[in-house]
């Protein structure tokens, strides 16, 4: 039998939310997984037991979550095991929340936008590898925290100017055009910024804000 998904989202504790929040250059969403994994016992008598729980915290611009979300959601899930079909069915409905927070009035003039995700997965029990798998597949999760770049790490950003050849024309972060000739900073993943601002970034999160390449901490 496939395991059984349940999910849902809502807006997280606002009274537990970083320090720094503004020296954010940007707006952003705080996505925060809560996700737990039982077996489903049926016998000698009904019984749930906890394999994994954990929860971990990405920083992600409001905008980059718009314009790649699934590639995002697909990384932030990456290490829970999840079956391709909860990712497609739960993509959609984690994006029109973020929407629909995003765009809600009352949170006009807001920088950070936190957003809990609560996941269970109950795996019905079979035979007994079936339950030594599960086992140490929550033995395998890690959580991923948001952890600022080390000092050395910004302090060596590689600078180079944009020309007519450069097929990255803005910055994903405040969205500003890139003009022929200007100095951006090139991350190891090839992906180009304005210097303040990833500067501002990678004091906050060591992850470059579009792939979430891990830059030393």
């Amino acid at each position: 039998m496939e395991s059984v998904y349940q999910y849902h989202c809502c807006e997280d504790d606002q009274n537990d939310l970083p320090n720094n929040t503004t020296q954010l250059p940007c707006h952003c969403f705080l996505i925060r997984l809560y996700f737990y994994h039982v077996l489903g016992l049926e016998y000698p008598q009904r019984n749930l037991v906890p394999l994994t729980s954990f929860n971990q915290s990405t920083l992600v611009p409001c905008n980059a979550f718009f314009a790649v979300g699934p590639t995002i959601l697909a990384n932030l899930f990456s290490n829970t095991g999840v079956s391709q079909d909860f990712l497609d069915t739960a993509t959609p409905s984690i994006l029109s929340f973020a929407s629909v927070m995003f765009n809600d009035a009352s949170n006009i003039g807001r920088v950070l936008f936190p957003i809990a995700v609560f996941v269970l997965v109950v795996t019905p029990y079979d035979e007994r590898d079936q339950i030594d798998r599960a086992i140490r597949e929550s033995m395998e999760a890690r959580t991923v925290k948001t952890v600022p770049a080390a000092k050395s790490s910004i302090d060596g950003l590689k600078k180079v100017r944009i020309d007519d050849f450069c097929s990255i024309r803005e910055c994903s972060i405040c969205l500003e055009e890139f003009c022929d000739g200007l100095e951006v900073v090139c991350l190891p993943c090839l992906h180009l910024y304005h210097k303040d601002c990833i500067v501002k970034w990678l004091h906050t999160s060591h992850l470059c804000p579009l792939c979430r390449f891990p830059m030393p901490t």
